[in-house]
């Protein structure tokens, strides 16, 4: 694995639930820290995400849009290498079956 995305999930339960929350920030630095000595390096992307964040408490919590999960495709599109896969036409097709039953 050459390629590494961190997605931070619920961040909106954090304190301030934003993304200049300082716990989420102080968080970040420290995984920024981890992974400094690594393949990855110290600023590889790290995606604030809220998949389905929520407000109040018990029964009476109301469900908000979702948060960052544009920020996590485009960090992916920008990452992901698509191969090139053109098969000429006399060329047969091939599938790799995994499991048969």
């Amino acid at each position: 694995m050459d390629k590494l995305i961190i997605a931070m999930n619920k961040v909106d339960m954090f304190p301030n639930g934003g993304v200049n929350d300082p716990t989420l920030l102080a968080n970040t630095k420290k995984l920024r820290a981890r992974f400094k000595n690594t393949r990855f390096g110290a600023y590889l992307p790290i995606v604030h995400v809220a998949a389905a964040p929520k407000s109040g408490e018990g029964d009476s919590q109301i469900v908000s849009e979702p948060y960052g999960i544009e920020n996590l495709i485009n960090s992916i599109l920008e990452m992901i290498d698509i191969p090139n896969r053109e098969i000429a036409k006399n060329q047969n097709f091939k599938f790799a079956i995994d499991h048969c039953f």
